[in-house]
């Protein structure tokens, strides 16, 4: 069989994708050992190169890429990608945005429960052979205000569970404008507003924006200061939306109660004071990281990079 494209996948994703480019005439080289340097050194042997979040496809590497038709990123989010560069060469960015919505929206939720009811307090008390102490066992979820900002994919399932488990819900979006009328009809449970007012009332505040120029470092120590000193902040969307310096004075000087960080300015993260604080809650960038999504991404990245490398103009 003539080999129609030669693809590169740079990140580990699940195989099932790779049956799917396989079984389209493509040759598949799986090299996640590759760094920055040796991508550039290899990449105009291909065609089609696959990332998730740990590659960056620079200038250099798209100046380098003198074959390279399509750059896939198997998730949400482009900041990685040099998009102008790759646009000017004429080559197509392909992401599989929606997927995740459901599987980050879970953790999101589960994070709210492990602060409300003490969870990672009591595992370490009981641990360490003690059992019940003074220390509030907890509070409820239901009648909780949740301040969530960015209302894409994600932000709105997030709104969609939390509601069904009676929070009342507070969004702020930085992007396409949304219509507070139509939400509260859709979603009875949800108030469009401005950013002030979510961190002002929120007992939890829940970031799901994408990193720009715009929103990098948005939320600082004057941010933090805004919410109150018993409110919860989340991020699983980008770390860098967070100068995590003023994060670790807030959390220190208590003026929020707590954090859980998904996703961190350098990852994996390098923030030993930050993350050393015991009101810190933080996981290894998993917001995605089920079988069912990471399966799901996979074949819905493999149809993509095929029909387009078939000639199919519309980016899927």
């Amino acid at each position: 069989m003539q080999i129609k494209a030669r693809v590169l996948v740079c990140d580990l994703i699940n195989e099932s994708g790779f049956h799917v480019l396989r079984d389209a005439g493509m040759r598949v080289d799986f090299r996640p050992e590759l760094g920055q340097t040796e991508l550039a050194s290899v990449i105009a042997n291909y065609e089609v190169v696959i990332i998730r979040s740990g590659v960056k496809i620079d200038s250099d590497i798209i100046n380098a890429a003198s074959n390279l038709k399509v750059i896939a990123r198997a998730g949400i989010g482009t900041d990685n990608i040099n998009l102008d560069a790759a646009w000017s060469r004429g080559i197509k960015v392909i992401t599989a945005p929606a997927l995740s919505a459901n599987s980050v929206a879970e953790l999101v939720i589960g994070y709210m429960i492990c602060f409300s009811r003490n969870v990672v307090y009591f595992d370490s008390m009981i641990k360490k052979g003690s059992w019940m102490d003074d220390k509030p066992v907890g509070s409820e979820l239901y009648g909780k205000k949740l301040g969530i900002i960015g209302m894409g994919n994600i932000g709105r399932t997030v709104a969609l569970i939390a509601g069904r488990l009676g929070m009342k819900i507070f969004a702020y979006s930085t992007g396409r404008k949304l219509s507070n009328s139509s939400l509260l009809i859709e979603n009875n449970h949800i108030t469009m507003t401005d950013l002030d007012t979510v961190l002002r009332n929120c007992d939890f505040v829940s970031c799901h924006i994408p990193l720009t120029s715009s929103t990098a470092g948005m939320f600082n120590l004057e941010s933090f200061s805004k919410m109150k000193a018993t409110a919860f902040f989340i991020n699983t969307a980008r770390g860098k939306v967070v100068d995590e310096d003023s994060l670790y004075r807030a959390l220190k000087e208590r003026k929020i109660a707590g954090a859980a960080l998904d996703v961190f300015e350098a990852e994996p993260p390098m923030n030993e004071k930050l993350l050393g604080l015991p009101n810190v809650l933080c996981t290894p960038h998993i917001g995605a990281q089920t079988k069912e999504v990471q399966d799901l991404i996979s074949i819905t990245i493999a149809e993509k990079i095929a029909s387009v490398m078939m000639g199919n103009r519309k980016i899927l």
